[in-house]
């Protein structure tokens, strides 16, 4: 049990000030702080804050660093208002065994009806796959209630999981979160996933459908690169001592990361992971004395990247004759791999290129290493772009079956002599 100090900020036109009456308070008056998963109350309903500072609120209380919880604050702005209330879900959450809380994953936001597919990839610190010796999946809603339990989900490969949720017609919009609980080497481990549905989501989902699966595809060509370990990176920070910044995002979570202040003193609390940004958040400022190392593993590659790669190679798979209007969604599946290959040359061509910069030579071991591993890049995308070639060389024969086409029969005669339709045609006219 650890002794966390929760707050909440209270503004007018952006600029701090102090509300009316302000407590740890329900709208329905049952609950002060709740857990997340199991709906128990942990401080009912009325608990009185502190004022730290001008528009500033503060709670301090027992939790436990392996819970989610639910707070809800009331606020009354003046004497003539009515009170409104503000719900925070906080950590601290465990993601791993070394009790470090993050930023949760967000997953995309569905439509009633849609099959939301959800994943997980497990692999040790050096991005080996591992298989863990249970699994399973829990979807609850914003409140707690639980909506579905998968034990195990469906295994894609080793490391690799994936749950389909057909989502009812009838469920309701909002936020829902996804609880993937493994147990690896005799340690439980817990990574959590938010998800949106809504009626009409206002924004492109890239976590369904065919573009979701050809994602998966082209990282099958980039395995290495979406898992690369890099080992006690001293961490640049900000002006306020309490963000920590490392030079790549995109952190792969099942591996978790670690943390040390001032070289020698392993963290496990007191912090919270953003593994999108890569970024360290300390619940309490540094001294300007104070340095922050992190050992992480990352992903080269976002998403958003890797789909703008497979909308390009679609785009250049168009422009081959027979030219077409294909996109993710109506590409013929036995050119999906042709498309894949080519996302992964411009990938690799990408890599290639920042290889050429300071920072992420050292990742590959410091310059001499990295103009190896250029070399050893491009063969492998001279073989892509080679089997691609061949591939387009053969696209223009087929694909044609449906077209309008003309076929012509010709007449032949012997030398220096005329058909006999030419030879009837000029008799009439000289007659």
């Amino acid at each position: 049990m650890a002794i966390r100090t929760i707050f909440i900020t209270n503004a007018l036109n952006n600029i701090p000030e102090n509300a009316y009456f302000v407590q740890l308070a329900s709208e329905d008056g049952t609950y002060a702080i709740k857990e997340l998963d199991t709906g128990t109350v942990i401080k009912s309903s009325g608990q009185d804050v502190i004022n730290t500072e001008i528009g500033k609120y503060e709670y301090t209380f027992g939790a436990d660093d392996t819970k989610t919880y639910l707070v809800s604050w009331e606020v009354q702005q003046t004497n003539k208002d009515l009170p409104v209330y503000k719900v925070q879900q906080i950590g601290p959450f465990t993601t791993n065994a070394d009790r470090i809380r993050a930023v949760y994953d967000y997953q995309g936001s569905f439509k009633q009806g849609e099959m939301t597919l959800l994943k997980l990839k497990i692999t040790n610190f050096n991005g080996i796959a591992q298989d863990p010796s249970f699994i399973q999946i829990t979807i609850k809603d914003i409140t707690g209630v639980i909506i579905k339990v998968a034990t195990p989900p469906e295994k894609a490969t080793k490391g690799f999981y994936v749950y389909e949720w057909a989502i009812p017609l009838s469920q309701a919009s909002g936020g829902y979160i996804a609880i993937w609980e493994y147990i690896i080497d005799g340690v439980e481990r817990n990574i959590i996933q938010n998800i949106e549905i809504a009626e009409n989501p206002l924004v492109d989902n890239m976590y369904s459908g065919m573009r979701y699966y050809m994602r998966l595809g082209l990282e099958s060509y980039l395995m290495c690169a979406q898992n690369i370990p890099v080992y006690f990176e001293q961490a640049k920070t900000s002006i306020d001592d309490v963000t920590y910044r490392l030079s790549f995002p995109n952190w792969n979570q099942s591996p978790g990361c670690k943390v040390y202040r001032n070289m020698n003193k392993l963290l496990t609390d007191g912090f919270q992971v953003d593994y999108f940004k890569g970024e360290i958040i300390f619940d309490q400022q540094l001294s300007d004395f104070d340095s922050v190392y992190v050992d992480y593993n990352f992903r080269w590659f976002s998403d958003q990247v890797l789909d703008q790669y497979l909308r390009n190679a679609i785009r250049t798979f168009n422009s081959y004759p027979p030219m077409g209007n294909y996109n993710f969604n109506n590409l013929p599946d036995k050119y999906i791999s042709l498309v894949e290959k080519q996302a992964a040359v411009d990938a690799i061509r990408q890599l290639m290129l920042c290889l050429q910069f300071q920072e992420p030579q050292k990742v590959f071991g410091g310059p001499e290493q990295a103009d190896k591993v250029f070399s050893n890049l491009e063969t492998i995308k001279q073989n892509y772009e080679t089997e691609i070639k061949e591939i387009y060389a053969t696209k223009i024969n087929f694909g044609y079956v449906g077209l309008t086409r003309a076929i012509t029969t010709p007449e032949y005669t012997l030398p220096g002599g005329r058909s006999r339709w030419f030879r009837e045609l000029f008799s009439t006219n000289a007659g």
